[in-house]
């Protein structure tokens, strides 16, 4: 994260406080991410683009999709990811 230095003496001098929310499962967030990226460019659902669905009909169509993962860098995007959240929290745990 760039300027996290310069965002966190904003937070602190304005009084806000930063919650920070990970999903505990990295490889189900990863899939999470897969298929919103596909959604935003294909917008399967009349031409447009939802990140939550509202309807059982909405969530029969988008379940169709079926992300691939590239096994071989599957390990190593999980433990970016797992050091990018832990950054995160050092970052900002003083908010």
């Amino acid at each position: 994260m760039e300027h996290h230095k310069e965002i966190v003496e904003y937070f602190n001098k304005r009084g806000i406080s930063v919650i920070l929310l990970f999903r505990r499962n990295l490889l189900r967030r990863m899939i999470s991410v897969l298929a919103n990226s596909y959604d935003k460019e294909a917008k399967l659902l009349n031409g447009t683009h939802k990140s939550h669905l509202h309807s059982p009909y909405e969530v029969k169509i988008l379940a169709r999709y079926k992300p691939t993962i590239n096994a071989t860098l599957l390990i190593p995007s999980l433990k970016v990811a797992e050091k990018t959240a832990a950054k995160a929290l050092e970052y900002f745990k003083s908010t």
